[in-house]
């Protein structure tokens, strides 16, 4: 139950963020966008030499059966804090070279101060103690706080950009004070002194989820730097809106992560692999039968969707969400993979691997901006998740041995989108992109409903849950 409602959050988390954007969009238009999405991925890259990769080992050792939860939380604060004041620091001073225009020259330090609120921020902690409803509403309080703020603030031009900045930071802040005091809550006020050797022994364990972590953050942020660095930031701010729809699912879905992995990890080290081996088929089957709407239909109606959520300035984005949602259904199947390989503890080989596909995705980048823009990066992004999967694939094979897909399910799925298709093609030529789009709900509601009326509990079986 507590997964779910951390499921609904991050889902009702990214119909608020969407919808934000949306109207902000509308009043600052591509260059501010661009500028902002540029300062907001420098951040994150900071943001990942100041964690180091301690929230995800704390989340994984807090989820074990034997840790030392006071511990974990202190050393990794104390390490976390330092870095985040120091390379913050860093980053403001650096901020007028690294930005590549006026307004990120602006921006960028305002969003260094994420850094600090992300250091103080428990989410890591109370996500591997399984208290995944608490995130949930620390989250969504988060949330409405940030809202609040930011509808008064509403303007054009930069200054709206810096007010976007500053309520997006707002809401940030107050989600961390409610996690802070629920962490503290649970291991007690009283506050041990840092172990210096212990510290430096977790900082050597995190490396391998640091490389993790920045690997990611390559495959999904570097082709916008390239962009605003190579194109402008009007062409930045294109591709920002492009990718907050695919980025905004991967997000919902990433939550299985959270989930899932302390759960692989307390499973291994118990040596439970026939529970893990069940959970992957399930988990691996849903995600693939969860792909085919996002290759088949995003691109019927990617430039509807751009058009209609951001205005008609950012019409050109289409193509480039075309693409990006195709690689949608290699994410989903990535966050799967990435759940198992890391709760068993093969992430050095994964981070390998890793290495070799955001190779390819800069080269690619550097090769196809300048050819083809936006939509070149995109295409960048599609190629070096699909190498990355693959391998990733291997490692979880290592860990589960041979899985018993649900192939059936999966066909089936992919015949009910591919009509869906059809009839959203014909549909949006004659009728419009609202006909179109209702069309394909009805043909998912028909499906739906027969096989329910037929099976109540078909789901569960067709998934491979038994």
């Amino acid at each position: 139950m507590s997964a779910a409602a951390l499921a609904a959050e991050q889902i009702g988390a990214q119909l608020i963020g969407l919808a934000m954007l949306a109207i902000v969009t509308r009043r600052i238009g591509p260059a501010y966008l661009g500028a902002y999405a540029f300062s907001y991925s420098i951040v994150g890259y900071v943001g990942l030499a100041a964690a180091i990769g301690l929230p995800v080992l704390g989340m994984r050792d807090v989820g074990r059966s034997n840790a030392d939860r006071r511990r974990v939380l202190i050393d990794t604060l104390f390490a976390r804090v330092l870095l985040a004041l120091t390379l913050g620091a860093a980053l403001v001073f650096l901020s007028r070279w690294i930005a590549p225009s006026p307004a990120s020259r602006v921006l960028l330090p305002i969003l260094a101060i994420k850094l600090l609120i992300d250091a103080l921020t428990f989410d890591w902690y109370l996500q591997g103690a399984s208290r995944h409803a608490v995130v949930a509403a620390s989250r969504f309080i988060g949330q409405i706080v940030y809202v609040a703020a930011l509808l008064p603030l509403l303007a054009g031009g930069l200054t709206g950009a810096r007010h976007y900045v500053v309520a997006n930071l707002v809401g940030l802040g107050v989600t961390a004070a409610v996690m802070l005091v629920l962490a503290l809550r649970d291991v007690g006020l009283r506050f041990d002194r840092p172990d210096v050797r212990q510290i430096a022994q977790r900082l050597k364990r995190s490396t391998p989820f640091l490389w993790w972590l920045a690997l990611t953050q390559i495959y999904y942020s570097t082709d916008l730097i390239l962009v605003a660095y190579m194109t402008g930031d009007r062409q930045a701010g294109l591709y920002a809106a492009a990718s907050k729809l695919p980025l905004s699912v991967i997000g919902v879905a990433s939550m299985w992560f959270a989930v899932s992995m302390p759960e692989t990890a307390r499973l291994h080290s118990t040596g439970q692999l026939d529970a893990i081996r069940a959970q992957t088929r399930v988990a691996t089957t849903t995600a693939i039968v969860a792909g085919p709407p996002f290759v088949l239909l995003g691109p019927v109606f990617a430039t509807d969707i751009v058009k209609t959520l951001f205005g008609a300035r950012f019409a050109s984005a289409g193509p480039a969400l075309a693409i990006l949602s195709i690689s949608v259904a290699v994410s989903l199947l990535q966050i799967v993979v990435t759940s198992v390989v890391m709760g068993a503890g093969r992430e050095r080989p994964y981070v390998r691997a890793m290495a070799f596909g955001a190779a390819i995705n800069v080269a690619l980048n550097l090769v196809l901006i300048p050819l083809f823009g936006i939509v070149g990066a995109a295409i960048s992004t599609l190629v070096s998740e699909s190498v990355v999967l693959f391998a990733g694939i291997v490692q979880m094979l290592h860990i589960t041995g041979q899985l018993e897909v649900r192939w059936r399910a999966i066909s089936e799925a992919a015949t009910t989108a591919m009509i869906a298709a059809a009839g959203a093609l014909l549909m949006r030529r004659e009728a419009g992109f609202v006909a179109a789009a209702v069309g394909v709900v009805g043909v998912y509601a028909f499906v739906i409903g027969a096989r329910t009326l037929r099976n109540p509990h078909w789901l569960t079986a067709w998934l491979g849950n038994t």
